[in-house]
């Protein structure tokens, strides 16, 4: 069973979360715009929990405890491009977000995404993070079946193509809203996910179509209904959230 582990992309993400002073990063990946960066320590504090970043992982968490406890959850759960498309089982789109093909392999996935989801959830809020992440998981399945058909004979699981959707997006949010938070971030980002998709063509093991796919589709997502932060009128000093579609 092929495994999509995104590991040295997503833990390299999760170091670069972690560490506060990492190439001027500050608060999630550069999340805190330069006007408000005094004072964060004490700010940080008081932050509401992410909420929908902690309960994705808890309800991974729990799907890896029942594959556990059955094994057949795998394989009736993974995306395989042969019965998705002979047989029209079309959940194998999304279910394989759900299923780990080891311990490590869902502990650096829940890792990354309370690291990334929760620096992309005090930007977008509860409901279009996990919209980003649900979108993003189904997206990372679907390139790959699109692209290599019934050539495609591996079966794979793994949360990484949502993952990666949530980094595709907070690049998105990165780049749309440099005035306000510079560049470091976006530039580590981009370094990073260069490096690893690198790495990532020397392994055969690492679903790199499912990666691209949650990539690209938490971008778009994010430039669809991400938040777009613009002053409200000439001259004002504060922001309003006005995305391309608003959904919630």
């Amino acid at each position: 069973m092929r495994r999509s582990p995104f590991l040295r992309v997503v833990g390299a993400l999760a170091l670069l979360t972690a560490d506060a002073s990492l190439g001027g990063l500050s608060h999630g990946l550069g999340l805190v715009p330069r006007s408000q960066r005094s004072g964060l320590v004490k700010r940080r504090r008081v932050q509401a929990p992410a909420t929908a970043t902690d309960r994705i992982a808890q309800v991974t968490i729990g799907a890896y405890v029942a594959q556990v406890a059955r094994p057949s959850l795998a394989a009736l759960g993974a995306r395989s491009t042969r019965l998705i498309l002979r047989a029209g089982q079309w959940w194998r789109l999304a279910t394989p977000m759900l299923l780990h093909g080891s311990p490590a392999h869902l502990m650096v996935n829940m890792l990354a995404l309370r690291n990334v989801g929760g620096a992309l959830e005090r930007a977008y809020g509860s409901k279009r993070t996990a919209l980003v992440y649900a979108l993003a998981g189904v997206g990372g399945n679907v390139l790959p079946v699109v692209l290599k058909g019934m050539s495609d004979s591996a079966l794979s699981v793994g949360a990484s193509g949502a993952v990666a959707g949530l980094v595709g997006a907070l690049a998105v949010h990165l780049y749309r809203h440099s005035h306000l938070y510079g560049t470091s971030g976006l530039k580590s980002i981009r370094d990073t996910v260069l490096m690893n998709a690198a790495l990532g063509m020397t392994s055969h093991n690492v679903d790199n179509l499912a990666h691209l796919g949650g990539l690209l589709t938490g971008a778009a997502s994010a430039y669809v209904f991400g938040a777009n932060w613009v002053r409200p009128y000439e001259g004002a000093q504060h922001y309003v959230d006005r995305p391309l579609v608003r959904l919630f």
